[in-house]
């Protein structure tokens, strides 16, 4: 069985640096840079939900897929370069790589700004320029309806989302790749392959034994 794991464990390596590939494709944007906020971390940062007691914090939740997001983040780093006194703290989420984050908020049009302060939300609905931005977290956020923070989902019942999220992402990447595609179902294969052959000569080992013992026993009588 050493070399069906071996192989398994190989087809593993392809999917972690299939995402370490499509991770080192994003485009960079110059800048200070954000805090970066996901699934793991969103509420044990910024305990959006549970008193906000690390701050207020001005939250960008992105999608690779859409529009207008790399203006987003450009408006926000600026904003960030000349925010002196550190508040309130200033992230992104990649909601494509955070499906939880991306429910919980209802984020169904990114890029989307949301500050988080005085135990709410705020929405900011403004151009996505340094100037704007730094007015609604100054005053505009008066203005703006108050929204109750959403609990975070339970953990149980989002097992399967996540996993079928991350499976999602493995077939795109793969389909977008022909080369890793080609390595992982010849990993695929070969894996069944030795698995199969592994259980078939154990059974025949198994029998040719069972023959054994038979024919001594006939042997004796």
């Amino acid at each position: 069985m050493e070399r069906p794991v071996l192989l398994l464990l190989l087809l593993l390596l392809v999917f972690v640096a299939a995402g370490a590939c499509a991770a080192a494709g994003d485009d960079a944007v110059e800048g200070p840079h954000l805090l970066y906020l996901s699934d793991r971390n969103f509420e044990h940062d910024t305990q959006a939900a549970t008193g906000q007691t690390t701050g207020s914090w001005l939250v960008l939740f992105t999608d690779p897929d859409f529009e207008g997001g790399k203006d987003a983040e450009l408006a926000l780093r600026k904003l960030l370069e000349e925010t002196r006194d550190g508040h309130p703290l200033f992230a992104k989420v990649d909601v494509a790589k955070s499906p939880k984050t991306r429910k919980r908020f209802s984020i169904t049009n990114p890029p989307q700004l949301k500050l988080f302060h005085d135990r709410r939300m705020f929405d900011y609905s403004g151009d996505w320029t340094a100037e704007t931005i730094s007015e609604f977290v100054k005053q505009g956020w008066k203005e703006t309806r108050a929204e109750e923070v959403p609990p975070e989902a339970a953990l149980g019942g989002d097992l399967m989302e996540a996993f079928q999220h991350k499976y999602s992402q493995a077939l795109q990447f793969l389909g977008s790749h022909p080369m890793a595609l080609a390595v992982a179902g010849t990993m695929v294969a070969v894996a069944g392959y030795s698995i199969t052959s592994g259980i078939l000569g154990g059974n025949g080992k198994a029998r040719r034994r069972s023959g054994k013992k038979s024919a001594r026993g006939r042997k004796k009588d």
